[in-house]
């Protein structure tokens, strides 16, 4: 049996610290480190602190949290990429992740979260505590599910759509994303790209369109 590898990750608290938890729960405490480096820091940091690991036996996780809706965390992402590493899912201990379900690498499942039969999870979501992912449901990538969260079965959420605690999107509900709702509730039916229900936007919800020509 070969031995655990190696395990940085890259990024802020709180969600490195949870992907610690996780990290330290799969491989031991000796096998995972994390590397302090904020949002705004992305662009210009070279990552000098990855150069002495061996990507042949390092894993890496991109541990930004919600920024710019996690364009940040996706930037980090390529950024690891690029320098030949190997980004891993992790999944709670208290998780669990039906064996049909597919998830991306770079997915976070936190505690208490259910991923059901046949749900598809794109690269670089964050699925937080108690939420559910329901059976043969499609989520996009760099999502933001907080705690308690649930997508119905047969929902369908697009790329960079942020749902706050408490949201459920009801069964075969379309999201297509980029979007946000942060208004505790259920939701059914379709939502056009640039929807955001949060209680900084007018009700019932603000759009984003693409400005006029010339402008």
């Amino acid at each position: 049996m070969s031995e655990p590898r190696n395990l940085v990750i890259v990024g802020e608290a709180p969600l490195a610290t949870l992907a610690l938890t996780i990290g330290v729960a799969e491989r031991g405490a000796q096998r995972v480190r994390v590397v302090d480096l904020a949002p705004d820091r992305i662009a210009a940091d070279p990552l000098d602190l990855l150069a002495d690991q061996d990507r042949e036996a390092t894993d890496v996780f991109a541990a930004i949290g919600l920024a710019a809706l996690n364009f940040a965390r996706f930037d980090l992402w390529a950024k690891l990429k690029l320098k030949g590493f190997r980004c891993v899912c992790l999944v709670h201990p208290r998780a669990f992740v039906d064996p049909s379900a597919v998830l991306g690498d770079n997915v976070l499942v936190g505690p208490g979260a259910i991923v059901e039969p046949g749900a598809k999870v794109g690269r670089g979501t964050i699925v937080g505590s108690a939420a559910v992912i329901g059976t043969a449901s499609e989520v996009g990538p760099w999502c933001w599910f907080a705690s308690r969260v649930v997508v119905g079965s047969g929902a369908r959420v697009g790329a960079h759509t942020v749902l706050g605690g408490g949201v459920h999107l009801a069964d075969r509900t379309e999201f297509a994303g980029p979007g946000e709702i942060d208004v505790a509730g259920s939701y059914r039916g379709r939502f056009e790209p640039g929807t955001f229900i949060a209680s900084g936007f007018p009700a019932p919800g603000a759009r984003l369109v693409p400005a006029a020509p010339g402008r």
